[in-house]
């Protein structure tokens, strides 16, 4: 492991000599610092008052019948958090790890997201690897936890990550930030916005960042532009438009060869350094571009029209590869210990593919939110119908690997096979969805916040695929298929109590369902029932101190139906592989939650989590007693520990020797966890994190000087492990390795 300490020393050092020089010139060091005000944040301190992702209303969090949890801009700067791996873990029963550098993958209440985020409310995928996201732009983070269906469609039932963008202001803000780190890391940002004529009514907002990193893994890099530019039009008091652009150019070779040999199903250490693959074979490039256009238009005090486009697109170009362990004595082995063996991403048979893919997202969508009096009863209703198409054409080209990299003598690599580097595989798939959605939030007696939506969803897929020139394809032959179309409906509602009992307590409960289209087909190549999910859940929400200090107590039972699996009974002789698939029964995942954050002194900022979820196979219709099969009935789902938790916090010296400094710290705990076969455990894991901050004023800009270092002490752990019911029995599991211990020292000026 290569820290590179004395850079990042000698760049501390420089930092608050430079700060020390600049106080000494300008401000006496006796007096009591001034106060500093921060006009780009949206939220100050740690807790949030309100959130629009639950209600898209912009409700009260006491008053909302969902448990919401929000990171704050503050949050994201105290930590440096560049990735989402690192931001959610300051949220219950969220988890969040990296998969080679190109992929996030997050698990809300036991349930994976599938490669899925919103970002200003609307739905991005990731299906190809687009790059880890970008948060230079992104003002707060938003998690609504349970299903989201009712409001915005099709979604796995843990719950939703929403990324809430910066917004252009009235008052000037500028901000210049450097940061260097462990492994060559360097980060350049910048952040700037305000009027553009003398009335106030064009703002502007430009945010920017270079990213450049080598990495702890071999052979492992990135270098990431990004550049966002924002407009907003105030027409007049009752219309607004605005513009924001997103783009992201991100070459970098990606982490495939996270994988370790197996014995007993026992994980085989490895130096957590060592890269199986050929770098020269997992590079990728990653362009980026979000076009998003909205505008409302106030009809008065109680009526406002909103809406909303979104066109993404996510450009994916580079090679891959797969690979395994095979162990001492297998044929082909090169020497006495274990090698590795690459393969083919779609047939396995050790060579390295080029992928090309365009991943497209255009959507829009319109809302009227409306506040009225019935019978003096209150209302805010909401009236919403959203579109969207998402495409995702592509091409795998394959090649031959060579082996140009070093391993371990007692990790050998055995010769990869060739293929023809003709175009092996290409494909097209398009799905068009809309829906159409009520929810009215009516003030009722003794204090009693109801909540009632209902959504129709509508989902549609058509697509083709297409192989040829593969010699090793098992038919010995090309193919060409288009899919029947993948169509399915649901109806989906929520329904919430929130009784205040107190101005600092409230207490909730609600049912809600959920719908997420299955694109698989049976044995008679009819499509799969999409998967639905129903919640059950009780909370208590209370609020401190203004505001200031927030926490949320809530317990849920939550069923997932009409799984998709591999279907293990019905053998598919044209492809002389178990391709069929089955809505094989249900998952249910159960827990209770605890979030506090907020500012428990004037000085004191805290964030405590605690998740204990118990999520489990329930119904398992794929396993009969005629077949054999073992039935997978109380199997846990995968990477999804029993108990996990997480505390931070910094304390701020506003007087004496220590004015002007910020020390803060805290630990991540996850338990153990297994794979999808239940047959590999994951060892639990507790890893510190550290941070110290000192802030001046230099004329009249604010300087800051920063230094975080995570994994303090250095502990080597597996963040996740993956499994294919197709290699049951092999010799290897894919993991997600932990980061060693590494170092991020900042300076900022802001003005």
């Amino acid at each position: 492991m290569k820290l590179h300490c004395k850079p990042i020393a000698a760049a501390v050092l420089a930092a608050f000599s430079a700060i020390a020089y600049a106080q000494q010139a300008t401000i006496d060091a006796t007096k009591t610092l001034p106060t500093i005000t921060i006009t780009g944040e949206a939220e100050q301190g740690y807790a949030a008052s309100q959130a629009s992702t639950g209600t898209k209303t912009d409700t009260p969090l006491m008053e909302t019948p969902v448990n919401i949890q929000v990171v704050t801009q503050q949050v994201l700067q105290d930590q440096k958090a560049t990735s989402l791996d690192t931001v959610l873990n300051n949220v219950s029963g969220v988890l969040s790890y990296e998969q080679g550098g190109s992929i996030e993958s997050v698990i809300v209440r036991g349930f994976d997201t599938g490669q899925t985020i919103f970002f200003d409310g609307f739905r991005i995928y990731d299906h190809f690897g687009n790059g880890l996201q970008n948060l230079t732009n992104i003002d707060r983070i938003e998690v609504m936890k349970g299903p989201a269906a009712t409001l915005y469609g099709e979604a796995q039932p843990g719950g939703i990550v929403n990324l809430v963008s910066k917004q252009p202001l009235a008052t000037p803000y500028h901000s210049l930030e450097q940061s260097i780190g462990s492994w060559n890391h360097s980060i350049t940002t910048f952040d700037t916005t305000g009027p553009l004529n003398a009335d106030k009514s064009l703002l502007y907002r430009l945010d920017g960042s270079y990213d450049k990193s080598d990495s702890w893994r071999d052979g492992i890099w990135n270098r990431s532009t990004f550049i966002a530019p924002s407009l907003k039009w105030i027409i007049s008091p009752q219309t607004q438009a605005s513009i924001k652009v997103a783009y992201t150019h991100n070459p970098q070779a990606s982490d495939n060869g996270q994988i370790v040999p197996l014995v007993n199903n026992q994980i085989v250490p490895v130096p957590r350094t060592v890269n199986f693959y050929d770098p020269a074979y997992t590079g990728q490039t990653n362009d980026i571009t979000s076009i998003q256009f909205d505008w409302s238009h106030k009809f008065n005090d109680d009526w406002l029209i909103k809406n909303r486009w979104l066109n993404y697109s996510a450009k994916t170009s580079g090679v891959f590869v797969n690979g395994s362990f095979l162990p001492p004595g297998t044929a082909g082995n090169i020497g006495d210990g274990w090698n590795v063996q690459l393969g083919y991403p779609q047939w396995g048979s050790g060579a390295a593919a080029k992928q090309v893919s365009d991943e497209k997202n255009q959507a829009t969508e319109f809302d009227l939110i409306g506040h009225f009096d019935t019978a003096g009863l209150k209302h805010t209703l909401l009236l919403g119908a959203d579109y969207a198409v998402h495409t995702e054409p592509g091409t795998v080209t394959g090649g031959a690997s060579t082996n140009t990299f070093v391993v371990p003598v007692s990790y050998t690599v055995a010769t990869p096979l060739y293929l023809d580097p003709e175009n092996l595989y290409s494909w097209d798939t398009r799905s068009v969805d809309w829906g159409l959605y009520a929810q009215d939030q009516v003030k009722l007696p003794h204090n009693i916040d109801l909540l009632v939506g209902l959504r129709y969803q509508n989902w549609k897929q058509t697509g083709w695929s297409r192989s040829y020139g593969a010699t090793n394809v098992a038919s010995g032959s090309d193919f060409y298929s288009v899919s029947d179309p993948y169509q399915s409906s649901a109806t989906t509602p929520r329904l919430g109590l929130v009784w205040e009992a107190e101005n600092w307590l409230s207490l909730y409960g609600q049912y809600s369902d959920n719908y997420f289209p299955n694109t698989g087909f049976d044995y008679q190549h009819k499509t799969l029932k999409a998967t639905g999910a129903k919640n059950k859940e009780v909370g208590a929400k209370t609020e401190f101190s203004d505001g200031k200090l927030t926490s949320t107590l809530a317990y849920f039972d939550l069923t997932k139906t009409n799984v998709p699996s591999a279907d293990l009974v019905h053998f598919d002789t044209d492809t002389n592989a178990y391709d069929f698939q089955a809505t094989i029964g249900e998952v249910n995942s159960k827990g209770l939650e605890w979030d506090l954050q907020g500012r428990i002194t004037p000085n004191w900022n805290v964030i405590i989590t605690y998740a204990h979820t118990d999520a489990k196979v329930t119904v398992d219709t794929n396993s009969l007693s005629t077949t054999g099969i073992a039935s997978t009935v109380g199997n846990r789902m995968q990477n999804v520990p029993y108990n996990m938790g997480s505390f931070w916090n910094t304390y701020d010296f506003h007087e004496g020797a220590l004015e002007g400094w910020t020390l803060g710290g805290g630990i991540v705990a996850r338990g153990s966890s297994v794979d999808g076969s239940n047959a590999v455990n994951t060892p639990g894991y507790v890893v510190a994190n550290v941070m110290a901050r000192y802030v001046t004023k230099w004329n009249a800009s604010k300087l800051t000087a920063q230094l975080n270092i995570n994994n303090l002490f250095n502990i080597d752990y597996f963040a996740s492990s993956s499994y294919d019911y197709a290699c049951k029995g092999c010799s290897y599991a894919g993991v997600t390795y932990g980061t060693p211990r590494s170092a991020m020292a900042t300076v900022k000026l802001e003005y």
